[in-house]
């Protein structure tokens, strides 16, 4: 038997890709799609799709309370509703896309992104692993969708290997999470990563809730993702992040020294 991804147990558990009480919100009647990475897409009949990733006492201790805490703001949000987002909302929302990240991350497909260590320090602390980015935004629609994704990015004059990445959307009625997180290389641990994302109007379609940029802001965006063709389209936002060219390797500058204080 596997071990749960979030501590040392036997992974005796299922966790649903969908939670129940979302389920019964958001009725598609159309066949479930998923992709991880480069791996053949899989069309589901049935909407419940439960992953043997994890434990009882991590099912239904602190993820189930994970569920409760956060049913009460993203029901709405689900639902359509307009609210306010303060930063406990921000970040109780952002810990529950990783969570999501991090159990679709588990299906076996290929290599797992999240290391033992960020998912184990996640399960005791909440702690979202560092480099790790974050977004909320509004589809016009009502669906669902459940997407990772893979990536890398390479020095183009040298060749090497400079990240790892991952990107992980989820769609649930009208409301879009998504989650970058990406590893450097051990050489460019203190380089930082501009990336280069694919052309569209991000800052109207998308709001980022971590790490937090402000206390409050009103739900939902300016703009909102659609299904048509173009720069709004959901999978167009969805891939957003898988861009070849232009991504930047800086170094931070020195903070500021102090001057000495004269006698």
């Amino acid at each position: 038997m596997e071990t749960c991804i979030f501590c040392d147990n036997p992974a005796n558990s299922k966790e649903d890709l969908f939670p129940r009480w979302i389920l019964k919100r958001v009725k598609t009647g159309v066949p479930l799609y998923r992709q991880l990475g480069d791996a053949p897409p899989e069309l589901t009949e049935d909407q419940e799709v439960r992953i043997p990733c994890v434990c009882q006492s991590c099912n239904n201790g602190w993820m189930s309370k994970m569920e409760t805490t956060v049913q009460k703001f993203a029901g709405p949000m689900i639902e359509d509703f307009y609210l306010p987002l303060d930063r406990q909302y921000q970040q109780n929302l952002s810990e529950w896309a990783v969570k999501f990240a991090m159990v679709n991350d588990a299906v076996d497909t290929h290599q797992r992104f999240f290391t033992e260590a960020e998912s184990h320090t996640f399960k005791k602390t909440r702690r979202i692993p560092a480099s790790t980015l974050v977004f909320a935004a509004r589809f016009t629609g009502r669906s669902l969708d459940s997407h990772g994704a893979d990536f890398t990015l390479i020095d183009p004059e040298s060749k090497k290997l400079l990240v790892r990445g991952h990107s992980y959307t989820v769609l649930m009625g009208h409301l879009v999470l998504q989650v970058l997180g990406w590893h450097r290389e051990p050489e460019y641990k203190n380089k930082e990563i501009r990336f280069a994302v694919a052309p569209g109007p991000w800052n109207q379609l998308a709001i980022q809730i971590w790490p937090f940029k402000v206390r409050s802001l009103d739900w939902p965006p300016p703009k909102s993702l659609t299904t048509i063709v173009g720069v709004t389209h959901y999978g167009h936002f969805r891939t957003r992040f898988k861009h070849e060219k232009g991504h930047v390797l800086l170094t931070p500058k020195p903070k500021a020294q102090p001057d000495p204080v004269r006698p």
